[in-house]
């Protein structure tokens, strides 16, 4: 999941901007009457909308693809898939990329978190992007390459390349914190609409994608392709940021400067006795996400599946449609209803209701149709019952991440960079430290 961070507002219109070169982060006043510039040609809205879709993009849009993998990872013996008999690639792919790309992703969370202040912002968005996009075009080079006798490599070399782009996951976050933690929350709001809209644009991708060709490997040409678009117009929005005046305004602005030392480990440990309760959050979210989507989502069939394999709703539309495009709708919707509603008067009741919804809700999951299956019953057998179940999943997890990060910053007074960055570590930690189970949860189906 992407943690964005909210508006981190001064007192008497201070605002915050990091100078890298001196390893400081430096305090500005601004003059408070000057009202700020117009957004010329609409570069600062269009590059937070778009730092945030492409900040989410790559592990989207890899589990979206559904149908690639199927056929990639399918018995060589055959020229098609059964999604009811899965091969063990088929059945693991899901729950291995997650799971390998869990203490990197830690480490690079860590060291992002130490050293990131020290380089530009602008310089961190340009080369992260500038690896994820070099990625994006080896991997889709690997497309109409026929992998049939090969297939453990191409496994080891797909889960090695996300494995990868998810290392600079944190590094890409980290420096969005810095840069929205001094701007307005309408700029903060179209950077979370942005990540929200990542996981439609690539199941609709996918989907229109899959209407266009029957051929798997020329859908996975036309939706990788297009990805890779996508990251190098964020990478141009990134070069041309300099010349928006709000960015200049709000972030470099010839302002007078007051110096305070920058981070140490001592100010993170003091915010986290502050936001304790929403870092109880973030762990009992992340910590049982394996329980749910997409380790065990990916591999639900249709209840018409068996009986109607030729009709494409069953073979074709329902994972990219049902699995990935509903629930990203209904993320979307739970980060439009979440507010900062988290006090420390109330936590409690929010941790109570993460937990039910945890363990509860996530827990069901076992009892849907997924296939293969060795140990649970399928209790849940009907289409409409995994929607709902999905659907209240999903719904309910975006809207509590939501308002973890919205109510971040009044709970955490003066110190709320600090504190977005301590939600991002925490939460790769915690994903860390229970991605190991992912695979685990697959074979107990």
């Amino acid at each position: 999941m992407t943690i964005n961070p909210n508006i981190k507002k001064s007192p008497m219109g201070v605002s915050q901007m990091h100078n890298f070169d001196k390893h400081e982060i430096k305090i500005e006043k601004t003059d408070s009457r000057k009202e700020p510039p117009n957004d010329s040609y609409f570069i600062a809205s269009l590059l937070f909308f778009f730092t945030g879709l492409a900040g989410a993009l790559p592990l989207h849009f890899f589990l979206v693809a559904n149908d690639y993998w199927m056929y990639k990872l399918r018995d060589p013996e055959y020229e098609t898939y059964n999604l009811s008999d899965k091969t063990y690639y088929q059945k693991m792919f899901t729950s291995v990329s997650l799971a390998v790309q869990g203490f990197p992703c830690m480490i690079s969370a860590y060291l992002s978190a130490k050293f990131a202040l020290k380089i530009d912002v602008r310089k961190r968005f340009l080369f992260t992007l500038a690896i994820i996009s070099f990625l994006f075009v080896i991997f889709t080079s690997l497309v109409k390459i026929n992998t049939d006798g090969w297939q453990t490599v191409f496994f080891i070399t797909s889960v090695t390349v996300i494995t990868v782009i998810a290392l600079f996951h944190p590094l890409y976050n980290i420096t969005m914190m810095a840069l929205l933690s001094t701007f307005p929350s309408k700029y903060i709001k179209l950077n979370m609409y942005g990540s929200a809209m990542a996981g439609i644009f690539s199941s609709c991708l996918q989907i229109i994608s899959l209407s266009i060709s029957n051929s798997p490997k020329d859908v996975a040409m036309i939706y990788f392709s297009l990805g890779t678009g996508i990251i190098l117009f964020t990478l141009f929005l990134t070069y041309v940021m300099k010349y928006s005046p709000v960015v200049e305004y709000y972030w470099k602005g010839d302002h007078e400067e007051h110096v305070v030392p920058s981070h140490t480990l001592r100010d993170f440990k003091n915010v986290a006795f502050i936001i304790w309760p929403l870092l109880i959050i973030l762990v009992l979210t992340n910590g049982t996400s394996g329980l749910g989507h997409p380790n065990i989502t990916s591999l639900v069939v249709s209840d018409g599946y068996n009986d109607h394999r030729d009709n494409l709703w069953y073979s074709k539309y329902f994972v990219p449609t049902v699995t990935f495009l509903g629930t990203d709708i209904f993320s979307l919707l739970g980060r439009f209803f979440g507010q900062a509603y988290i006090t420390r008067k109330n936590s409690h009741w929010f941790i109570i209701l993460t937990a039910v919804r945890c363990f509860g809700i996530g827990s069901l999951f076992f009892f849907c149709n997924a296939r293969p299956r060795n140990y649970f019953p399928v209790l849940f057998p009907y289409d409409f019952e995994y929607m709902i179940i999905l659907y209240l999943y999903s719904f309910s997890a975006s809207f509590i991440m939501t308002t973890v990060i919205l109510s971040s910053p009044r709970m955490a007074g003066d110190q709320a960079e600090v504190a977005f960055v301590s939600i991002q570590v925490v939460a790769s930690t915690t994903t860390t430290l229970t991605s190991f189970l992912d695979p685990f949860y697959v074979k107990m189906l």
